[in-house]
C-alpha cells in the first residue's frame, strides 16, 4: 500500500520510496520477504501500466497553454555527433584582423608614394602670361595635369609680378603728344588748285607716312627710354621725401629716472613746450603731406592710382611707424610690384580659372604637353618638356699635363 501510494506521488518522491521499501524489506523476515517481492513486481507492473495510463491521459487532455521544450545544439556538439571537423573562429577572425592590416599599409604606402612622387623632377615647366609677356621657368615632378594646373597657379600667384592692364600703352610726354597732333590728314585747297599742285601734296603726304611708318621702331625706343627715365626721376625724388618726412617723427622714449621725465616735461624757464604724444594713426597723418605729392606723382606715372588709395597709404604708414620701419620699408608696396597677392584685389578666397587641354585631365604629364589657365583678361600658356638624361663620366687629369710653353714673336710685347 505504500508502494502504491509513492507511484501516484511525484517523480521526485521516487528515492524517498525506495529508501521505504527498502528498510522494510529489511525489518521483514525472510519467508514474508519473498512475498513482498512477488508484490513488488505485481506493483512495478502495476506502476508501469498506470504510468502509460497517465501519459495518454496527459498527451491527450494536453494543455493548450504548455509550450513545446527547445533544446539548443553547439557547434561543437554537432561536430561531435556528425563527427566533422569543429570550425575554429579565432583563425579566422585573425585572418580578417591580419587582412584589413595589410589593405591599410598598401592604401597608406600608395599614399607616401604619390606624396613624394612629385618632390623628383622630371619635367621643365614654362609659364607665359599674356598679354604683357612675363614668363617664369620651374622644374616639377610626375603629377597629373590638373594637379600641376594648381601647382602652376600656387606658383603664379606668389611669383609672378602684378599685372598692370593701365601699362600697356606707356605714357608719353607733352613734346610727344604735340608732335602727334600734327595732322596727318590730306588737305585740299578749294580756292583754285591746280592738279598738279594737289598730286605734289598728296604725294608729300604719303612720303611723310612712309617715313613715320619706318621710324616706328626709332620711335617706340626714344618713349621706352623717355618712361624709363622718368620713373627713375619720381622715384628719387620719392625716396628723398619719404627719408625728410620720417626725420620729422621720433618714438617717445618711457623715463628710467625722475630726472629724465623732469627734463622731458620741461623746466619752465622760458623753453620749448614740451611734445604731445601722437599715436600711430595721427603721427601718419602728421608727416603724410610732406611726401604726399612725390608719392602722388610716382604712382600717376607707374599707373597704380587705381590699387592704392589715400585710406590705405595712411593705414600702410601708421602700421611701418608702429613697429619702426626704415622709408624704403614703408615705399616697398609702392617700388616693387609683385607678387600677384600683394594686391588688395587678388586677397580673396576663391579664385575661379579655367583650364584648357587637349587631353583629359586626369592623365599624367608628358613631354610636349600645353595647357592653358584663362581668368577674365589674363591667360597662362603652360608648356611641358622632359628634362634630358644626363650621363656624367669621370675624367683623370694627368698633373705632368699642366705645364705651359711661352710662344713669343716679333710682335708680341713683354
Amino acid at each position: 500500500m505504500m508502494e502504491t501510494e509513492s507511484v501516484k506521488s511525484e517523480p521526485g518522491s521516487k528515492s524517498r520510496r525506495s529508501r521505504t521499501s527498502q528498510n522494510h524489506q529489511q525489518q521483514q523476515p525472510p519467508s514474508q520477504q519473498q512475498h513482498s517481492t512477488l508484490g513488488s513486481h505485481r506493483t512495478r507492473h502495476s506502476h508501469r501500466s498506470s504510468s502509460n495510463n497517465h501519459s495518454r491521459s496527459g498527451s491527450n487532455n494536453k494543455r493548450p497553454d504548455m509550450a513545446p521544450f527547445q533544446t539548443s545544439v553547439t557547434e561543437g556538439a554537432r561536430a561531435i555527433v556528425s563527427g566533422s571537423s569543429v570550425v575554429d573562429y579565432r583563425t579566422l577572425v585573425a585572418y580578417a584582423t591580419s587582412f584589413c592590416d595589410t589593405l591599410l599599409f598598401v592604401h597608406y604606402v600608395a599614399v607616401v608614394l604619390l606624396e613624394i612622387r612629385h618632390l623628383q623632377p622630371l619635367y621643365h615647366v614654362k609659364v607665359i602670361r599674356s598679354p604683357d609677356g612675363e614668363s617664369h621657368s620651374y622644374s616639377i615632378g610626375q603629377l597629373s595635369i590638373q594637379r600641376a594646373a594648381v601647382w602652376v597657379l600656387q606658383r603664379y600667384y606668389t611669383e609672378f609680378s602684378i599685372y598692370n592692364p593701365y601699362l600697356e600703352r606707356l605714357p608719353v610726354s607733352k613734346a610727344q603728344r604735340k608732335a602727334a597732333a600734327v595732322s596727318s590728314f590730306k588737305y585740299y585747297d578749294v580756292d583754285g588748285a591746280t592738279p598738279a599742285q594737289q598730286q605734289s601734296q598728296s604725294r608729300a603726304v604719303l612720303a611723310a607716312h612712309a617715313r613715320r611708318r619706318d621710324s616706328s621702331h626709332n620711335e617706340r625706343f626714344y618713349e621706352e627710354h623717355e618712361y624709363e627715365r622718368r620713373v627713375k626721376k619720381r622715384r628719387a625724388r620719392l625716396v628723398t621725401a619719404a627719408e625728410e618726412a620720417f626725420t620729422h617723427i621720433k618714438r617717445m622714449q618711457q623715463p628710467s629716472s625722475p630726472q629724465q621725465q623732469h627734463d622731458q616735461q620741461g623746466d619752465g624757464s622760458g623753453a620749448a613746450p614740451p611734445a604731445i604724444p601722437l599715436d600711430p594713426q595721427e603721427a601718419a597723418q602728421a608727416i603724410f603731406p610732406s611726401m604726399a605729392r612725390a608719392l602722388q606723382k610716382y604712382l600717376r606715372v607707374t599707373r597704380q592710382q587705381p590699387r592704392h588709395t589715400v585710406e590705405s597709404i595712411l593705414k600702410h604708414l601708421a602700421h611701418c611707424l608702429k613697429h619702426d620701419m626704415s622709408p624704403r620699408a614703408f615705399l616697398e608696396p609702392y617700388l616693387v610690384e609683385a607678387p600677384v597677392l600683394q594686391n588688395d584685389k587678388e586677397r580673396r578666397t576663391n579664385h575661379n580659372w579655367a583650364l584648357i587641354c587637349d587631353e583629359l585631365l586626369s592623365r599624367p604629364l608628358s613631354d610636349g604637353c600645353t595647357f592653358q589657365l584663362i581668368q577674365n583678361d589674363v591667360s597662362l600658356t603652360v608648356s611641358i618638356h622632359r628634362i634630358p638624361h644626363f650621363t656624367v663620366s669621370e675624367e683623370v687629369v694627368d698633373p705632368k699635363s699642366n705645364k705651359f710653353v711661352l710662344k713669343l714673336n716679333s710682335e708680341t710685347s713683354v
